[in-house]
């Protein structure tokens, strides 16, 4: 598409309004990655309305996007008529029945399928100009088993290093956009994200470098005061006993591949999980060197929401750590939502 002059993109601008909602919401990767678009490219998306059945993660939607209307409901079960026309229809229904994490006797396709079919129920009943889902990068091989997907549609596989995420996160989308969002590569890497925030404990800087939000590609207001309000930054040591037992499930796991132990400081971050076990292959585990003698511990809570792209200030208030840890591992990373918000944008106009 031709690019369009400043004058005529500044006049769209003033005129109109995209309006988004928002399905399978969680805390809001997607409400978040549109504000972005909105903020560096002065596009017009207002996000209307989102929806979430899971109350404490529609807590944490409407505490950080408190001009959305939350709805906290099952999608299935939602009053179509009730919702207010929208132009793009954005969500991640739950992936773990995709997920090739799962031992394939744990998962339930069926059901996983169901929640899909629902997502493209609502886009049918509404038709809204551009639609977008996400999931893992292994449900590209269940497409042909959902029923309802509008045509045209295409499906692509983003990853996190290619939008500006410094986490090496794959996940598949299927949406009825031409192009795929540009990409926006980074050199980031877990240590920068790891080196970014104070010890507890330690007296805090004056303002907080944040690698994400201070980077001119990727720039966002922040939701509070930047190196005086940083919470959920604890940060816990691996137990003694603990150490062997992850060495040899990520070094000496003879049925899987092997995972670096601890994790380099010097790479992109593995993928965030949602439940992660303190003696998984899967948990991310670093040598903190800012400790004499370096450290062995997991990433705070904190640090896992900012390698997920969320800003510094992004208020994750239930106070349970195994759900905020959850709503953190399952959100989908607002750079790449802002990527195809950009996308949108692009081909909308």
């Amino acid at each position: 598409m031709q690019e369009l002059s400043d004058a005529r993109a500044y006049e769209l601008t003033r005129l109109s309004t995209w309006r988004v909602g928002d399905l399978f919401a969680g805390v809001g990767g997607w409400s978040t990655g549109f504000k972005m678009s909105n903020y560096r490219e002065n596009i017009p998306f207002k996000t209307l309305w989102a929806v979430d059945n899971w109350e404490k993660a529609a807590a944490v939607h409407k505490v950080n996007h408190p001009s959305v209307e939350v709805v906290v409901e099952d999608i299935r079960d939602l009053d179509l008529g009730s919702l207010e026309p929208v132009d793009v229809i954005v969500g991640s229904p739950p992936c773990p029945n995709f997920s090739s994490a799962k031992q394939a006797q744990e998962r339930d396709i069926d059901a996983g399928l169901e929640l899909v079919n629902a997502f493209f129920h609502v886009v049918n009943y509404m038709k809204p100009k551009f639609w977008a889902m996400e999931n893992v990068k292994t449900f590209k091989r269940f497409i042909p088993f959902v029923k309802n997907i509008p045509r045209p549609a295409v499906a692509f596989i983003m990853k996190g290093t290619d939008y500006g995420l410094p986490q090496r996160r794959e996940r598949c989308i299927v949406t009825n956009l031409v192009q795929e969002p540009k990409q926006i590569p980074t050199n980031l890497n877990l240590g920068d994200v790891a080196d970014s925030l104070h010890r507890p404990g330690d007296e805090p800087p004056v303002r907080i470098f944040d690698p994400l939000y201070f980077n001119d590609e990727l720039i966002y207001p922040p939701t509070m005061e930047m190196g005086m309000n940083v919470d959920r930054h604890d940060l816990y040591e691996v137990k003694p006993e603990h150490i062997e037992k992850l060495h040899k499930k990520k070094m000496l796991n003879p049925n899987a591949g092997k995972v670096p132990f601890p994790d380099p400081l010097e790479r992109a971050a593995r993928t965030i999980i949602a439940q992660p076990s303190p003696i998984g292959r899967e948990t991310i585990v670093i040598e903190d060197t800012r400790y004499d003698p370096p450290k062995t511990r997991y990433l705070s809570l904190r640090e896992q929401a900012i390698l997920q792209g969320f800003p510094v200030g992004y208020r994750f208030v239930d106070k349970s750590k195994v759900a905020t840890q959850k709503m953190i591992g399952n959100a989908f990373p607002p750079p790449m939502a802002r990527s195809i918000a950009n996308r949108i944008w692009v081909e909308m106009v």
